[in-house]
């Protein structure tokens, strides 16, 4: 009898589990589990306004895609910190946006990343530099692949329950 009501207590957990998973799926929250932004539950909306420096945006780059018409998921959830007209310079210390260090911003050498050091351009129009603000070194962010455009930004990331953990 007791080995009976355990299993009806997985069986309810998990169901529990599954409903509470859609309901977040449907109603645009997602779980960040990756450590390069704060981890924890974020809620997505609808971009309206231009994008700001210091926004947190849901991203989905073609890196992470398998195909152009592809869902994407998983999304990576980082930080702008270019916007259009800024000007972007990596060197050996890091990246530089206007003159100004980004604080752990040296490319890993393990890392592949798009450039070489001793690199400086303007970001067109339409097209951002995002940054993990939450473990800056080990993100993969635009160090690796590069500004993003507009239309890869599908969404403002607002913290809902997050937990900062910065190394």
């Amino acid at each position: 009898m007791l080995l009976s009501i355990r299993k009806c207590y997985w069986l309810y957990v998990f169901l529990l589990s599954t409903l509470v998973a859609i309901v977040f799926i449907i109603s645009n929250y997602r779980i960040n589990y990756s450590n390069s932004e704060a981890i924890g539950i974020w809620r997505l909306k609808s971009i309206n306004l231009p994008i700001k420096r210091g926004d947190h945006v849901a991203l989905c780059h073609n890196l992470i895609k398998i195909d152009h018409y592809a869902s994407c998921y998983p999304f990576l959830i980082k930080t702008v910190v270019g916007i259009p007209g800024d000007e972007i310079i990596i060197n050996n210390k890091g990246v530089k946006i206007n003159h100004k260090l980004l604080l752990n911003s040296q490319i890993l050498a393990r890392q592949k990343s798009i450039y070489i050091t001793n690199t400086t351009f303007t970001l067109p129009s339409h097209y951002y530099w995002v940054y993990g603000s939450n473990n800056a070194l080990f993100s993969f962010d635009s160090r690796y692949f590069g500004p993003v455009n507009d239309v890869s930004i599908i969404a403002i990331a607002c913290p809902i329950f997050v937990i900062q953990h910065r190394l």
